[in-house]
């Protein structure tokens, strides 16, 4: 099986197959759908155990996985754009070079996260925790940060150009406070 998971094309397929036929616990029924089929075919997964699921260079545009567990996911270059990721668990996940464009991270757990390379523009994050994830050459621009926790995030050419940092904390530990007098959301 080692051939699989070198082939990143047919790892998904793989997945999808490999891990449906192995499922002993519960048989396979339309309304009980596993959690990684039902993320394919429904594009939405909302409160799913996805832990540590391979789902590298997948096209995931649009889906709902509000609430989900992706702890240690690997979402190699995934394709996240507009997708709603609010609540969700991405702790250690690896989101290098992902597209997570205008995505909803709201309240999202990042910690340990790995971001770099990804186009997160415009994308909601208020509240979300980025502690020691690592957002080198990520950009973040016009991106909502208020009230998100950066405490010792790797931001090495990180851009933050037009985002709202109103509360954020930031990776030294200071509060980011520019930008808070003015109540509106708008840019």
């Amino acid at each position: 099986m080692k051939w699989l998971s070198q082939n990143p094309h047919l790892s998904l397929a793989a997945t999808l197959l490999l891990g449906f036929s192995l499922n002993i616990g519960e048989p396979l029924r339309a309304e009980n759908p596993p959690p990684l089929q039902k993320l394919l075919l429904q594009k939405e997964c909302r409160h799913c155990n996805l832990r540590n699921v391979d789902l590298r260079y997948a096209n995931l545009r649009g889906v709902d996985l509000s609430g989900a567990d992706l702890t240690e996911a690997n979402l190699y270059q995934a394709d996240l754009q507009e997708s709603r990721l609010s609540s969700a668990n991405l702790t250690g996940a690896n989101l290098i070079n992902v597209n997570l464009l205008r995505a909803d991270l709201q309240q999202a757990n990042l910690h340990r996260a790995k971001l770099i390379g990804a186009d997160v523009r415009s994308a909601q994050l208020n509240g979300a925790n980025l502690e020691r994830a690592d957002l080198s050459e990520t950009d973040l621009s016009n991106a909502d940060l208020r009230g998100a926790n950066l405490k010792e995030a790797t931001m090495i050419s990180t851009t933050l150009q037009q985002s709202l940092l109103c509360g954020a904390v930031m990776p030294t530990g200071y509060t980011f406070k520019r930008g808070c007098e003015n109540k509106s959301t708008e840019r």
